[in-house]
């Protein structure tokens, strides 16, 4: 889904070509990157999705403490914005 993406594929032309060794086939070397790429994608989805899949009941019945903990992280971020500097 990623190859139809625009920015998916500003981003490969951008950070693949830096691993790619020019005296050896191109071809190749692209296809390894990019499977590798997609093991390690399908591995960060299926941790997300287990994490979650543990963490439902204790969020789900536990609706206020939800609630205050992403109100904690919404004022942290913005605490954090307040006190960064332009450079």
């Amino acid at each position: 889904m990623s190859l139809t993406n625009p920015k998916s594929l500003v981003f490969y032309a951008a950070f693949l070509p830096q691993f790619i060794d020019p005296t050896r086939r191109v071809g190749p070397q692209l296809a390894e990157l990019a499977a590798i790429w997609l093991v390690l994608g399908a591995a960060n989805d299926t941790i997300w999705a287990l994490l979650a899949g543990r963490l439902r009941p204790v969020l789900a019945t536990r609706g206020q403490l939800r609630n205050r903990l992403s109100a904690g992280f919404m004022v942290g971020a913005g605490v954090g914005l307040a006190l960064s500097r332009r450079t």
